[in-house]
């Protein structure tokens, strides 16, 4: 099925909506929030996948969301947030490669505050 262009929707009118009922073995999900779609269209593209997108919302002729259906079993709730289990040599890697990609760290201003900082702006 071939995407239509999205219309623009203010950032504070960005939703997605999950729903189902007891029973059903599908579950329905609307998003016009933009990071939520990406991910949603990338996984109903996905071949072999298990996730359809099944139509679009329009308001004025323009699509403004889309509406999508996994399996229910797909939908969980989390009972805290995943922290990574890094080995120190992982952490290692992450540093020098976000240290690479972004540049060097900057010091807490904790740091800067107490006179080790070699930065001597006045």
């Amino acid at each position: 099925m071939e995407k239509a262009a999205m219309a623009h929707v203010p950032e504070n009118e960005q939703e997605t909506i999950i729903g189902w009922t007891r029973g059903d073995e599908r579950a329905e999900v609307y998003a016009s929030d933009r990071t939520t779609l990406t991910k949603l269209d990338r996984l109903a593209a996905m071949p072999g996948g298990e996730w359809r997108h099944e139509g679009d919302s329009t308001q004025g002729g323009e699509v403004v969301g889309r509406f999508y259906s996994c399996p229910a079993d797909f939908i969980s709730f989390r009972t805290k947030r995943a922290e990574p289990n890094l080995s120190d040599e992982q952490r290692q890697a992450l540093s020098e490669r976000a240290r690479k990609n972004f540049g060097a760290a900057r010091r807490p201003p904790s740091e800067e505050s107490n006179g080790k900082s070699n930065d001597h702006r006045v």
